[in-house]
């Protein structure tokens, strides 16, 4: 939604925790990071990180970077 991607703008970096994995349903242990370069929101990439969660979460958690 506009709010959503406008929070990514405005924080420029938003770490996911976890989440439901749609290919089969489990949970997952992956954090990944999307960034911005830019105010627009055009630039913006995913990238999974080499850290792992200790126990998977099947409901992800989004937290916003400064």
């Amino acid at each position: 939604t506009k709010g959503s991607l406008y929070e990514v703008e405005k924080e420029k970096k938003v770490l996911l925790f976890g989440g439901r994995i749609e290919s089969d349903g489990t949970e997952s242990d992956d954090i990944v990071e999307l960034s911005c370069v830019d105010d627009i929101g055009e630039s913006c990439q995913w990238t999974t990180l080499t850290q792992k969660l200790k126990v998977p979460r099947y409901g992800g958690i989004a937290v916003t970077i400064p």
